[in-house]
C-alpha cells in the first residue's frame, strides 16, 4: 500500500515541527509528513510532488488550494469546535487539543475518503483515434502503480495488446464477456475478486463491439459489491459505434502524440464528434498530450490515495 502523503503548515516552526514528528510516528509508518513554515516552500514542494492531504492553520492557503481542486484539506482551528466533515469543503479540526486527538482526526479523514471513493464508484474510458499514443501503457500504469488506488483495467481493445501466453487469460475474458452481457452477477464478481486486476481483451474484437449502455449502467451498479475504486477500460476505436456510448463514463480520456499525423487523426476526431451536438459528453472527454508530464491529470482523475 502507498503511504497517505501529508502536508503541516504554520509559521510557528516548533509547533509544526513537534507535530509533524509525533504524527509520524503515530502513524506506524502508514503516513509520509512534510513540514513548511512558509508558503514558498509549500508551493516549492507541490511543483515536484503531490499531497494527499494539507493540513493548516491559515483557511486562505487551504481555500486556495481547494479552488485548484489538488487534494484534501483540514483546518486547524483555534476556535474551540468539534471535529467537522467538511464545513465549506474544509475538514475542521480544533488546534489546541493533543497531538494523539488530532492522529485520529486525521484517521478519520483518511475513513471518510475512502468510503466516499468506494461509494461512488468510476467508469474511466481511454480512447483514442491515435494509434501507438500510449493508451494501453497509461491505463495499465493506474492500475498496477498503485499510487490511484485500487482500479480494474478491463481491455476492449480492437486486438489485444498483451501476448497469448497459454495461460488462458484471453479465454477468461472471453468468459467475462459473455457474464457480463448474461448479467451474470456472482460469477462476473468471482472473476474480478480473483483477478490481478486485469482482464485483457478477449479473442475476437467482435465480441466487444456487442457492448451497450444498458450493459455499462448495469456494470456500475455491480461495482458497488467489489472492491475495485472503479474501472479504467481501454477502448480501441473500432469498438465504439456510437459516440452516445461515451455518456455512460465520468470521465473519457482520449490521448495523443504531437506528430503530424496524430495532430491530424486527432483534429479529424474533434471535428466529428463536435458535430454531434453532445454538449454534455463534451465535458467529460479529456484531451491529454502524451508528450507532456501527465502525473497531475491521472491524479486529478483517478484519485491519489491507496486505499
Amino acid at each position: 500500500m502507498q503511504k497517505v502523503k501529508i502536508g503541516v503548515i504554520d509559521d510557528e516552526k516548533e509547533y509544526v515541527t513537534k507535530l509533524v514528528a509525533y504524527l509520524q510516528k503515530y502513524s506506524k509508518g502508514k503516513w509520509d509528513l512534510c513540514a513548511f513554515t512558509n508558503i514558498d516552500a509549500l508551493e516549492n514542494h507541490l511543483n515536484k510532488r503531490v499531497l494527499d492531504i494539507l493540513i493548516g492553520t491559515d483557511k486562505g492557503i487551504l481555500e486556495k488550494r481547494l479552488a485548484k481542486n489538488e487534494g484534501i484539506c483540514m483546518w486547524l482551528s483555534e476556535q474551540k469546535c468539534d471535529y467537522r466533515e467538511k464545513t465549506d469543503k474544509l475538514y475542521v479540526v480544533y488546534r489546541f487539543q493533543s497531538a494523539r486527538e488530532i492522529g485520529k482526526c486525521i484517521e478519520r479523514i483518511i475513513e471518510n475518503e475512502k468510503q466516499y471513493a468506494y461509494e461512488n464508484k468510476s467508469l474511466v474510458a481511454i480512447y483514442s483515434p491515435v494509434g501507438r499514443c500510449g493508451k494501453t501503457t497509461m491505463a495499465l500504469d493506474v492500475v498496477n502503480s498503485g499510487m490511484y488506488g485500487k482500479w480494474l483495467y478491463f481491455g476492449l481493445e480492437d486486438y489485444s495488446s498483451f501476448e497469448d501466453s497459454g495461460d488462458g487469460k484471453q479465454a477468461i475474458m472471453d468468459e467475462i464477456l459473455y457474464y457480463w452481457k448474461e448479467r451474470k452477477e456472482d460469477k462476473l464478481l468471482q472473476r474480478m475478486e480473483l483477478s490481478e486486476n486485469v482482464f485483457v481483451t478477449g479473442t475476437s474484437f467482435l465480441d466487444g463491439k456487442g457492448i451497450n449502455a444498458e450493459d455499462f449502467k448495469w456494470i456500475r451498479i455491480l461495482m458497488l459489491k467489489s472492491r475495485y475504486k472503479g474501472i479504467v477500460f481501454d477502448i480501441g476505436s473500432g469498438i465504439i459505434q456510437d459516440f452516445g456510448l461515451f455518456e455512460e463514463f465520468d470521465k473519457v480520456i482520449v490521448p495523443y502524440i504531437t506528430d503530424e499525423k496524430a495532430m491530424i487523426k486527432q483534429r479529424n476526431f474533434k471535428k466529428l464528434f463536435d458535430s454531434q451536438e453532445m454538449e454534455e459528453d463534451k465535458k467529460r472527454i479529456c484531451f491529454v498530450d502524451m508528450d507532456k508530464d501527465i502525473a497531475m491529470i491521472k491524479k486529478e482523475i483517478f484519485g491519489g490515495m491507496d486505499y
